[in-house]
């Protein structure tokens, strides 16, 4: 049933009749007419109708209010929930994933890594290899100077011995890359490093026994010197001073050559002529400094097959000489041949 909230249209007289205190009476038109007790009634009630209805939408907005935030709650829990459930699933689906893509980029990079380990661990083990080679070719470099010391000759860089040396230096220091190019063998990397381990450990030592096996029997000292000792020696009279009728011995040392000459030199020396030989008495000592004895002098020198032959002017009292030393030179040197480029 519709009900009518509009309120009633009022009616009532417009002219009324006032009684006033002294009695008096007067109309009064009134503009709008005053609504009657009838009227007034419908007034009151429509309002407590309205009031009423209302009261009424209010409980029924208020219950729909509270059903819509209970709706909204249940809601708003689900869509949480929801929520919640996805991002759990699509969190999980995303550590699935970043464990997949882990595990293949191990998988990739693993081998990678201990390969770069590998050859990172094996270029540090040929560089110290090749450093220890370095510090080994320089003791191969420092094994040359005793044998161009001792075998080289000085004035002519190109001489033989010095040939033989450069050559055999060479030889110990880039033989072994040398057949190893020449080989062609494409062997592995670490043999050949071993390989050259060894070469470089062996070529110092090497170095020396090979300039001393090439050029130890060739002489390499042109002057040899010494000093003789005249003790056991063969003496001969001579006259001395013949005006005065005095007697002069002389003392005949021979001394033999042979160990101070190379053995490859030795048969060449020995058929050699007037080989240049010089001596002087280098110290004499007489028993007795009061006796008047001849003076002490060389009277000849001279080299015949390998041996020095010295003989020396002595006093005819021969125990009166306590010590006689004579020192010498020779040269070995062809006298012949062209002056030698080697030491001395």
């Amino acid at each position: 049933m519709k009900t009518n909230n509009r309120a009633p249209r009022v009616r009532g007289a417009r002219a009324l009749v006032a009684m006033l205190p002294n009695g008096r009476s007067v109309w009064l038109n009134l503009r709008p007419a005053p609504v009657p007790v009838r009227e007034f009634d419908r007034i009151a009630n429509a309002i407590r109708f309205k009031r009423f209805d209302r009261a009424r939408r209010l409980d029924a907005n208020a219950a729909a209010t509270r059903r819509f935030s209970r709706r909204l709650t249940r809601d708003t829990a689900r869509l949480s929930r929801m929520r919640l459930k996805k991002e759990h699933k699509l969190r999980n689906r995303i550590l699935t994933g970043d464990e997949k893509i882990g595990r293949r980029v191990d998988s990739a990079l693993i081998p990678v890594i201990r390969e770069v380990e590998t050859n990172r661990k094996k270029q540090k083990e040929i560089l110290r290899k090749h450093q220890r080679r370095e510090l080994w070719n320089q003791l191969v470099v420092l094994s040359a100077a005793p044998l161009m010391a001792a075998y080289g000759q000085r004035s002519n860089p190109i001489a033989e011995n010095n040939l033989v040396l450069a050559l055999s230096l060479a030889v110990w220091l880039f033989g072994d890359e040398a057949a190893s190019l020449l080989s062609g063998k494409p062997g592995k990397k670490e043999d050949s490093i071993k390989g050259l381990d060894v070469w470089s450990y062996t070529a110092p030592l090497a170095n020396l026994l090979t300039g001393w096996w090439l050029l130890s029997g060739r002489q390499h000292e042109r002057f040899i010197t010494g000093v003789t000792d005249l003790k056991n020696v063969t003496v001969q009279d001579f006259v001395y001073k013949k005006d005065r009728q005095r007697h002069l011995y002389a003392a005949l040392s021979v001394e033999d050559l042979s160990p101070r000459i190379a053995p490859d030199h030795l048969q060449d020396f020995r058929t050699l002529q007037n080989v240049p030989a010089v001596a002087t008495i280098q110290s004499v000592e007489f028993a007795d400094e009061s006796l008047d004895l001849a003076p002490v002098s060389l009277l000849e020198t001279a080299v015949i097959y390998g041996h020095l032959r010295i003989l020396v002017q002595m006093p005819s009292n021969l125990p009166a000489l306590k010590k006689l030393q004579v020192a010498w030179m020779v040269d070995t040197q062809d006298p012949a041949a062209k002056p030698l480029s080697g030491k001395g």
